[in-house]
């Protein structure tokens, strides 16, 4: 009886064992897997803007602060008279927020509008609208 008694421990010693390897491998990989996407997050700048014209009239500038606050964001448009304004002030961002520009073309918009944003005194960004323009 004894070395049936034996066995069955050495079998629960050796499932306890594999057990433990098992979780010590997957507390592993899941904080690997954390830490590598907090890397990515911090991988990215510090803001990302994104340009949009629809209807011919209208363009549009989203703007996102990703890892900190930016201060004094104005939208300039980059093309003389296409828009109504050519600068929109936003003022100040917190980390983690967005805001929009809205331009008005002064008239139809038939070439691709670019943008400057301006922030924290001095940084710039620049982009344009990727699709809703036609040219003639």
């Amino acid at each position: 009886m004894s070395d049936k008694s034996a066995s069955v421990r050495n079998y629960a010693i050796a499932a306890l064992c594999l057990a433990g390897i098992v979780g010590v491998f997957s507390f592993a990989a899941l904080n690997y897997s954390q830490i590598q996407e907090h890397e990515r997050y911090d991988d990215r700048p510090e803001i990302h803007a994104y340009a949009r014209c629809e209807v011919e009239k209208w363009a549009t500038v989203s703007i996102e602060s990703h890892r900190t606050d930016i201060q004094n964001v104005q939208c300039i448009s980059l093309n003389d008279g296409l828009f109504k304004e050519s600068t929109i002030v936003l003022g100040d961002l917190g980390k983690g927020s967005q805001d929009v520009c809205y331009f008005e073309a002064v008239e139809k918009i038939d070439v691709p509008p670019r943008f400057e944003i301006k922030y924290d005194n001095g940084k710039t960004l620049r982009t344009s609208c990727d699709r809703g323009w036609v040219l003639d």
